[in-house]
């Protein structure tokens, strides 16, 4: 297993995910955990952490440009 993690403010960890996980078949070999969490106690800094565990395979190592 491998671990990818996409963290910044809540929408581009969102976006990064999103263009990694295109075209792939999420199943039950897949552990997603999101963390949200803020900075300085200020909600406009607020930002989000999600960790991907996956197969150590080429297609799932395989990140969109």
């Amino acid at each position: 297993m491998k671990c990818k993690i996409f963290e910044g403010r809540w929408y581009e960890a969102v976006d990064a995910f999103n263009k990694w996980a295109k075209d792939k078949t999420l199943n039950s070999q897949v552990i997603i955990h999101t963390h949200g969490y803020y900075n300085k106690g200020q909600y406009q800094d607020s930002a989000l952490m999600i960790l991907v565990f996956h197969p150590s395979t080429q297609r799932w190592d395989k990140t969109e440009q």
